[in-house]
């Protein structure tokens, strides 16, 4: 495997667990669920797809995706109730993974990635 390899699938894997934290912050503060079911079906893996590509692929119920936008309606009002528990992660998240894939190789990480490969 490459530096830069390397590079990305760390990055994917760190932000990915980053990812899952975070949301379990919010999820655990904002919803009071009675079976877990959002926490526990959701899962994060990174796989590499050659030398130096690997995807983050993330899965969960489509029912977070609808609290996500949820709307009530009132009469002729409509409220929206949304929860940002999905899109604010994927975006907030896609924001920190391009930055670091572009800034974050620096001469340092590829010294000690190096280091890590031949040991």
């Amino acid at each position: 495997m490459t530096v830069k390899g390397e590079y990305i699938r760390r990055t994917l894997f760190d932000e990915s667990s980053r990812w899952l934290k975070s949301q379990n912050t919010v999820l655990a503060t904002k919803l009071h669920s009675r079976t877990g079911r959002l926490v526990n079906e959701r899962s994060m893996s990174v796989s590499e797809q050659g030398e130096m590509s690997a995807t983050m692929t993330y899965q969960h119920t489509i029912e977070e995706r609808f609290l996500d936008m949820r709307v009530l309606r009132y009469g002729s009002k409509l409220v929206r109730r949304a929860r940002k528990i999905h899109t604010r992660f994927a975006y907030g998240h896609y924001e920190s993974i391009a930055s670091r894939l572009m800034y974050g190789l620096t001469d340092d990480v590829v010294a000690e990635i190096k280091q890590q490969l031949t040991d």
